[in-house]
């Protein structure tokens, strides 16, 4: 187990390490056991963001990680909201011509420049979309210069 000067890294974080992609701050956080119903989950979506491209890196700040990389401009192309424990929210720069109802507008306090769709996942109902992997690339490709 490795440890930070305030949080220990979980074996099942772990395997974020290995990815030099995902800034090591947004794996401390998530790595507490208030995060334990929905860090599976967090893993799932980031091994997806993140499997679009080489270059493609998430980036924390402090209630988000933006995914980017030199293709897209350095302009996200998702957006992880890490407000809370007990829930994850994923914005998508989807074509404004995509209509998923599966996704929603932006929630209250989750507006970010460019995303135009969002899907919230919470601990009590932590499935992923079967379709989510086909509205990624959609919105990686629409930011792709």
């Amino acid at each position: 187990m490795i440890e930070s000067d305030d949080t220990r890294i979980r074996p099942e974080t772990e395997q974020l390490m290995s990815d030099d992609r995902l800034d090591p701050r947004a794996i401390e956080r998530i790595s507490g056991p208030a995060w334990e119903r929905l860090r599976e989950v967090f893993t799932r979506l980031n091994e997806l963001l993140l499997s679009l491209s080489p270059t493609v890196r998430g980036e924390l700040t402090t209630i988000y990680v933006k995914y980017f990389g030199p293709e897209t401009g350095s302009r996200p192309f998702a957006v992880l909201w890490m407000k809370r424990a007990s829930e994850l929210t994923l914005g998508l720069s989807l074509p404004e011509a995509s209509d998923v109802s599966a996704l929603t507008d932006a929630p209250s306090g989750c507006k970010y420049a460019g995303l135009t769709r969002y899907l919230t996942i919470s601990a009590e109902h932590p499935e992923i979309p079967p379709d989510l992997p086909a509205w990624v690339l959609q919105a990686y490709e629409a930011m792709r210069q």
